[in-house]
């Protein structure tokens, strides 16, 4: 694990990296995920998946 100020990194079993931060002053939790994927990797035939994926989630 790295330590960044109070960030913390993470690799799990399959390498994906997990980036968090344990905050007292809240009681909720937040979470994003970036993947690399989007219209610019789509071919023909999957034009526009990216886009629909987006909505669905």
């Amino acid at each position: 694990m790295i330590e960044t100020t109070d960030w913390r990194i993470h690799q799990t079993d399959n390498n994906i990296p997990v980036v968090f931060k344990k905050r007292d002053d809240c009681y909720s939790v937040a979470i994003g995920l970036w993947l690399r994927t989007g219209s610019r990797y789509e071919t023909r035939e999957t034009n526009g998946i990216s886009h629909l994926l987006e909505h669905l989630v």
